[in-house]
């Protein structure tokens, strides 16, 4: 998608009397249902497991789309255990998109709503609040991205893709 297209919101500067600037960064959807409609995109590459948790945490995420071919959180940078656990604590969706795309991209019925199995299981998703939607290298190669934001183009309950850098806890 093009990044003129993408919602972004700026990051706003505090300044304290004799202090060094400081960036705060404040929660986007602070309430669960605020962020209804909305996704963003990000690269696991970016992400590690203290900085997922934050991410998580700090944006009020309903929903996680995991995009990757192979949808396990590897270490050094994560441990699968701790990170299954932390999204069924918080009361997280988690969705694998590998499961869901059985059949060939090139199959047209995946980008027929009444009938795609993909659509049935993340529109509820949407519905619930922002999701995250993470991907690898993969995932773009495979056009996965692509056909996940087909799908939600398509959606009546989505508003806007976020840019990352609107998330709090996404960077350093």
């Amino acid at each position: 998608m093009l990044e003129a297209k993408v919602i972004g919101f700026p990051v706003r500067t505090a300044v304290a009397p004799a202090a060094p600037c400081v960036q705060v960064q404040h929660s986007l959807f602070p309430a669960r249902d605020e962020g209804r409609g909305k996704v963003a995109f990000i690269d696991v590459g970016a992400l590690d497991e203290e900085r997922l948790f934050k991410l998580l945490a700090l944006n009020a995420v309903t929903a996680l789309v995991d995009l990757r071919p192979c949808p396990v959180f590897e270490r050094p940078r994560f441990r699968h255990k701790s990170v299954v656990f932390h999204l069924r604590d918080r009361d997280i969706r988690y969705i694998e998109f590998a499961m869901l795309v059985r059949r060939p991209l090139a199959d047209p019925t995946l980008v027929s709503m009444g009938v795609s199995n993909a659509y049935a299981k993340i529109e509820p998703a949407l519905t619930m609040g922002l999701s995250i939607c993470i991907y690898d290298a993969a995932a773009r190669d495979l056009g996965w991205m692509d056909q996940m934001r087909r799908l939600l183009r398509h959606s009546s309950t989505y508003q806007a893709e976020l840019h990352p850098r609107a998330l709090a806890g996404v960077t350093g």
